[in-house]
């Protein structure tokens, strides 16, 4: 394993300074998906470098579920995004700075409620971004019903700052070789975490920011890139588990911001529904370019198998210059201090499904990783444990130093 020191990867802001997230989560009765077979099935290696693996029921409903959402978003995005450039509101938000298409997602729930499947679409969502060349950005989400047929309502979010510093990240970036030196492209990244909880160490988050946000994505260069500029750098979902301290508390969430949230920089993330510490978290990345498809077409899912909620994400034109070539498994510091977390796992496979398929197990064994280090000043704030057979890793966190 090699450590990395430095992540130029990229910082998130679930809420802004001095203002507030405007985040709406209404459920619908809506469309209703057919009912789905749970199956096992094997993941077939076409490199020797691997053995075969069972996959686990959780891997494949989750694949299952982000292709079922994929195609309900396809057959919604254009009368979706055409009901919202018209809607007045969302003309009176966007009429001063010059907003661009972000991408369209859609949010799920569970009919019989916790622990089942998110068959039941709640809402179609339609996201514009403006990006500032300060660094600052806002999202406009404009939600729909079901049927992307009415608007429910317009929000102006996650007015977010951009920084590519050193020092934000801790876990894996996981990559594959076709032939020795050569890298074959990483299409998928699927897997998942329990959400860590968060305490306020030595009254640092007092009248300041903390965050702790794990996630998984896909990336073209490593770390990110050294950033976004006018084309992609990285897709990523995950979940925020934040303070913010006052006289009244720490956050309106379970005593914080616990948030969950997808991202295609430089826009900033889109704020997906509430979570809550310990929730049993499940996502996957996806590239079309792994059936043939444009390598541009990225969609991204996130299931909460704890509150019956899924979020999933459509963007059919997002350059990172390239096919993705890591899987990245990170936790990460979003520029703002480090609260104090749980220690939680976080477990992923690569290419699920597809050739050169396998377990982040594998590729650790294998060498084809890129560990990160989570370092400020002298300090080391968090002890990145070893992946084991369970394609399983655990973050520790050990000092809030310097951050």
């Amino acid at each position: 394993m090699r450590e990395l020191n430095i992540l130029a990867s990229n910082p998130l802001r679930l809420f802004p300074r001095g203002g507030v997230v405007l985040l709406v989560a209404l459920a619908f009765s809506g469309v209703i998906l057919p009912s789905l077979v749970r199956q096992e099935a094997s993941y077939s290696y076409s490199s020797s470098k691997f053995s075969a693996t069972q996959a686990d029921a959780s891997a494949v409903r989750m694949r299952e579920l982000s292709s079922l959402y994929g195609q309900r978003e396809s057959s919604l995005e254009q009368p979706a995004v055409a009901l919202a450039i018209r809607s007045r509101d969302f003309q009176s938000l966007t009429k001063r700075l010059e907003f661009t298409f972000n991408s369209i997602f859609t949010r799920w729930s569970s009919p019989t409620g916790p622990g089942g499947l998110p068959t039941n679409l709640d809402d179609v969502n339609v996201v514009y971004s403006y990006n500032s060349p300060k660094g600052w950005g806002i999202n406009v989400v404009v939600t729909e019903d079901a049927t992307a047929s009415r608007v429910i309502s317009v929000t102006a979010e996650n007015e977010s700052i951009h920084f590519r510093n050193s020092a934000t990240g801790s876990g894996y970036e996981f990559y594959q070789l076709s032939s020795p030196g050569v890298n074959t492209p990483v299409w998928n990244i699927g897997g998942g975490f329990h959400v860590p909880s968060v305490s306020n160490p030595n009254h640092l988050c007092d009248w300041n920011h903390c965050d702790f946000a794990p996630w998984q994505g896909l990336v073209h260069d490593l770390g990110g890139g050294s950033g976004c500029g006018g084309t992609g750098c990285i897709v990523q979902t995950g979940t925020d588990s934040g303070l913010y301290c006052t006289w009244f508390g720490c956050g309106p969430n379970h005593g914080g911001y616990y948030w969950g949230w997808y991202e295609y920089p430089p826009a900033g993330p889109v704020n997906c529904f509430d979570v809550a510490p310990n929730d049993t978290i499940y996502t996957f990345i996806y590239s079309e370019g792994e059936s043939g498809g444009s390598t541009n077409h990225y969609h991204t899912f996130l299931s909460d198998d704890s509150n019956g909620r899924a979020c999933s994400s459509d963007n059919s034109n997002y350059d990172m210059g390239g096919s993705p070539i890591y899987g990245e498994a990170l936790g990460e510091r979003p520029a703002d201090s480090l609260p104090q977390f749980a220690t939680y796992p976080m477990w992923c496979t690569v290419n699920g499904n597809i050739a050169y398929s396998a377990g982040c197990y594998d590729l650790y064994s294998a060498g084809y990783d890129v560990g990160v280090t989570m370092v400020n000043c002298a300090y080391q704030n968090i002890q990145v444990n070893s992946v084991d057979s369970t394609n399983t890793f655990t973050q520790q966190y050990t000092t809030s130093g310097c951050t």
